[in-house]
């Protein structure tokens, strides 16, 4: 009776209402924000409001509206089953498509190496895929493009959307593509990004090939090496002002500073920012503390603490090299539990304020304003297939440190990670979100 009941009262809920597909005769957009993975519209009757789910609707969109400045993609497979029509823009193999001037363009996921052209694929596996060929007129494709030149005809995706836009006005840039190197057609266009004065990427041959000191703002996420940053600062050192540099603790890399923070002293001229790792092991890094002070440049900083302990990584490290067998069996069972987990000293509202006054009596140059303080994971959730997740995924807290004359000394840090339930007492292995009563 109760399974009936429920029934019927979902059933009389409203549906949720699905956008459908933006079209040519839709009003056009200044900026296109979008994941694409499954289309929603493919199996559901969507909503009126106009929606960017497909790589089709994108590439329809940038060649119908020139007054679009910023392209933000990601392009990616959700859950087990939802995948993206396509990994790549449908660009023409003739050429001739043009899309407007874009400031900003931040790409994730995007296959440049392959053309995803069926037709083409059809014939050249026709064997196993002739029907096709046929039933869906690829043939006409395949016709039209076998009679064009060679040198078009071998033409990556990334080659006709580089023949297709002018790259020269970019000012924000992001590649990630899917892990791959950065395309050697897109590393030719280097020399033209003249406009370009923020960028995020993990690749040094990139930032080599720019013109020396035009990157004002710079985002590494990723593996750091340790004469990397060396490199960046010869090439754009004088120009930037602010630094993003540091690997996450769920990526499991080496958690360090990731190069000599000394060298940011001579080999910067207007840094105001940086984004670093900052290890904590049993003790406050103080001395690496004062390095960021030293920075006479400097007047805000975001820095991110390690949240596992020496054991918690191992047991993390022992339990992915060999599953089948429970940690404890080496290790212990009562060895690694409880707060035990968690690196130390713990950081919370008072401990961060500790810190932050030191690093301002430390300051030399320009006033030390802002300190934030990000503990553990902060990475953007798993949508992916089914997976086991790491201990530490999300288990973060954070504290923002602001000197406001306005407020009283002791009120100028505030965490802002708070637990789910406040009245929860349970095991802090538990907990996804830490509690701001508590120092962490």
């Amino acid at each position: 009776m109760r399974l009936t009941i429920l029934f019927l009262f979902t059933a009389l809920l409203p549906s949720p209402i699905l956008a459908r597909h933006w079209t040519t005769k839709d009003e056009c957009p200044t900026e296109i924000k979008t994941t694409i993975s499954a289309d929603p519209c493919q199996y559901y009757d969507c909503g009126d409001i106009p929606r960017f789910h497909t790589m089709d609707t994108v590439h329809a969109a940038l060649l119908t509206c020139p007054n679009i400045t910023t392209l933000d993609l990601r392009v990616t497979n959700t859950g087990c089953s939802s995948s993206p029509d396509r990994w790549n823009f449908p660009f023409k193999p003739a050429g001739g498509e043009s899309y407007p001037n874009l400031k900003v363009l931040r790409l994730e996921g995007y296959d440049f190496k392959g053309n995803e052209q069926e037709w083409k694929y059809s014939v050249e596996h026709w064997s196993h895929a002739y029907w096709r060929w046929i039933k869906y007129g690829h043939w006409k494709k395949w016709l039209d493009w076998i009679r064009l030149p060679l040198e078009q005809r071998a033409k990556s995706n990334v080659e006709l959307w580089i023949d297709a836009m002018d790259w020269s006005g970019i000012e924000e840039l992001m590649i990630d593509a899917t892990g791959s190197p950065t395309p050697e057609a897109v590393k030719k266009e280097f020399g033209k990004l003249t406009s370009l004065r923020r960028l995020e990427t993990t690749d040094l041959p990139f930032i080599q090939a720019l013109p020396n000191n035009s990157i004002e703002h710079l985002t590494w996420i990723g593996k750091t090496g340790y004469e990397d940053v060396q490199v960046i600062l010869e090439h754009q050192g004088e120009s930037l002002q602010s630094l993003e540099y540091r690997c996450p603790e769920t990526w499991r890399c080496s958690f360090d500073t990731g190069f000599n923070l000394s060298i940011l002293q001579n080999g910067t001229q207007n840094l105001t920012h940086i984004s670093i790792n900052i290890p904590r092991n049993g003790t406050w890094p103080l001395e690496t503390l004062e390095k960021v002070a030293a920075i006479p440049t400097l007047r805000s900083a975001d820095l991110w603490m390690n949240i596992q302990s020496l054991c918690r990584e191992q047991m993390e490290e022992y339990q992915m090299n060999r599953p089948l067998i429970p940690a404890g069996v080496i290790i212990g069972e009562d060895l690694c539990k409880g707060e035990d987990q968690f690196q130390k000293p713990f950081l919370g509202e008072k401990s961060a304020l500790e810190l932050f006054t030191h690093m301002r009596e430390q300051k030399e140059g320009e006033e030390l304003s802002e300190v934030t303080f990000w503990v553990g994971d902060w990475t953007r959730p798993w949508d992916g297939a089914l997976y086991s997740p790491a201990w530490v995924e999300g288990k973060r807290a954070k504290v923002i440190c602001k000197a406001d004359r306005d407020v009283e000394i002791k009120g100028w840090c505030l965490a802002k990670a708070c637990q789910t339930d406040p009245d929860w007492d349970g095991e802090l292995d538990d907990w996804s979100v830490l509690d701001i009563s508590k120092e962490y």
